[in-house]
């Protein structure tokens, strides 16, 4: 892969993995919940995920999707109910960070999350696209996603440093509960974004 191609890759990776949607709201209410460690799982299974649903489309499943476009609709109609559940859970939250969530979402869900979250599947969808003619062996698409993983993981993993920065900045119960409330909302508002 060419180094222009490769620079170009990591300037799409870094701006669409740090525009927000479900994963990076999640992310960060998860740094706020429960801190950096606790967070990891969450964080891991939304990497891990993200490149099983990336190495997919470019393995064929995009002309699938493509063929029958009734399987996108179904995939946001599940990343809907799953983002409106969690935006329950956390307007619901307790003030206290480890109240907001029982527990942190763990790296199974998260990663099975990635294949009912449209916009993770837009993503992928985009970078096998404007990708693909330095794609065209397996071996190149192997490199396409490793790259593009590596990429995105630091930004990604901001999302967590912000949260956890937020909840060493907030001890006020009320200001917590707020904030929980605004994350809430965040989340359910990023169900338009899927649409």
């Amino acid at each position: 892969m060419e180094t222009s191609t490769v620079l170009s890759l990591a300037a799409f990776a870094g701006l669409i993995t740090a525009t927000p949607g479900p994963n990076t709201v999640m992310l960060a209410a998860s740094g706020l919940a429960f801190g950096v460690r606790r967070s990891l799982p969450q964080f891991a299974g939304i990497l891990m995920g993200f490149a099983l649903l990336l190495a997919a489309i470019a393995a064929g499943l995009q002309a699938m999707i493509l063929a029958e476009p009734r399987i996108l609709w179904l995939l946001r109609l599940a990343g809907t109910v799953y983002l409106l559940w969690l935006a329950r859970r956390l307007w619901n939250a307790a003030s206290t960070p480890e109240a907001a969530c029982s527990t942190p979402i763990p790296l199974a869900q998260a990663l099975v999350f990635q294949f009912v979250n449209p916009k993770a599947w837009l993503i992928a969808i985009a970078v096998v696209t404007a990708f693909a003619e330095s794609a065209t062996s397996y071996a190149g698409q192997a490199v396409l996603c490793s790259l593009f993983m590596l990429f995105s993981a630091p930004i990604l993993f901001a999302w967590v440093l912000f949260g956890a920065a937020i909840r060493h900045i907030l001890r006020d119960p009320l200001a917590l509960r707020r904030l929980n409330r605004c994350v809430a909302i965040l989340t359910a508002i990023t169900i338009f974004m899927l649409w």
